[in-house]
């Protein structure tokens, strides 16, 4: 982070006693920087093992670890199994409202194989993908216009087919026609 060139001359709030202090200025939320440096700087005391975590902490650390390229200390289920096999955390449930949250970390950080899951999630709540989410430091979480198409076409897929199953419903419920002469129905 101190190798991101910063402006020469510092700003008033960075200097102490006559002393410029080396300061590195970010665009992040402080919630998701609290986050983060709470995840580094107290580790198991802020993330207990075997303890549920708020969604809105991991998504907070990841989205920045991600920005900032911190390196993840278990990269691969062998060295997870080393490490006794338990897990540092546990996300607890993630509410409706968190999935469009969700489903732009997701795509963020490049875990494809949770991709459909998250749309199938935020398709079920169909008022957050117009009006988007509020995340836990007040910024508004919207889906890129390719993703509000997908999740579109899924849900218009979705409707097609339950109007078809009803269509078919309707279709056969009354059973063969009173004309029909054959024991079994007319497809005999």
């Amino acid at each position: 982070m101190f190798s991101v060139p910063q402006p020469v001359l510092p700003a008033p709030s960075d200097v102490f006693n006559g002393q410029p202090l080396p300061v590195v200025h970010v665009s992040d939320s402080a919630h998701d920087f609290r986050q983060l440096l709470h995840m580094l700087y107290d580790g198991v005391r802020f993330m207990p093992p075997d303890l549920p975590v708020a969604f809105s902490v991991i998504a907070a650390v990841a989205r920045l670890g991600h920005k900032y390229q911190i390196e993840p200390s278990s990269r691969s289920y062998e060295e997870w199994l080393k490490q006794g096999g338990r897990s540092s955390h546990l996300c607890d449930h993630i509410l409706p409202f968190s999935w469009v949250e969700a489903l732009n970390l997701i795509q963020l950080i490049g875990e494809t194989d949770m991709l459909p899951l998250a749309i199938y999630h935020c398709c079920q709540s169909r008022s957050f993908l117009s009006n988007g989410t509020q995340r836990a430091d007040g910024t508004v979480e919207t889906l890129d216009p390719p993703m509000l198409e997908r999740c579109a076409c899924y849900n218009a897929r979705t409707r097609s087919i339950q109007r078809q199953a009803l269509l078919n419903f309707e279709i056969f419920r009354a059973g063969p026609s009173e004309s029909c002469r054959r024991e079994g129905g007319a497809d005999e």
